[in-house]
Formats: C-alpha cells, structure tokens, sequence
C-alpha cells in the first residue's frame, strides 16, 4: 500500500541525471516545481514534480532533488529510513 499526498507547490531543481537514466547530464539541472509526495513501504520518499518545460515526473526520489544546483549527497545521508516507519 502507498499513500500520496498533495503539498505546497515548491520550486526545486532535479537532476538532470535521473531524466536520462545516468546515462547523461551529470552536473545539470532542470528547475521545477514540487506537488506531491509519495510513501512507499521499503523505499526512500518520493516526490511528484512538474518541470519547466510541462513534463510531469513522478516518483522523484529525495537525493535527485535539490534546492540549489549542488553535489549530489549519498542516500544515506538524505535518508536515514524508509519513508513508511513510524
């Protein structure tokens, strides 16, 4: 079972990175904005987010999101537990 929930829009950038699979776009950005948030049990938190130019992403983890173009952070310091723990 999942739950998603609505949130305040909120500009972030993404990485660009993840829109190309790893494969490409290391160091790049894309600016966007939050919507959602997604909970999963045994995964990190998930965001929706809406970019720039209209694409909508969903299941955004949390360490591809970024408030400012920035290094990128390991998972196990942006998440120190599943996003389903109580």
């Amino acid at each position: 079972m999942s739950f998603l929930l609505d949130t305040p829009y909120t500009p972030c950038f993404i990485r660009n990175e993840f829109l190309f699979d790893e494969q490409e776009g290391h160091g790049e950005f894309t600016h966007g904005f939050v919507f959602g948030f997604r909970a999963e049990p045994h995964r990190v938190p998930m965001f929706q987010v809406m970019l720039e130019n209209g694409a909508q992403w969903a299941r955004v983890p949390v360490h591809m999101i970024c408030s400012k173009p920035c290094d990128p952070l390991p998972i196990d310091v942006c998440v120190w537990w599943d996003s389903f723990s109580r």
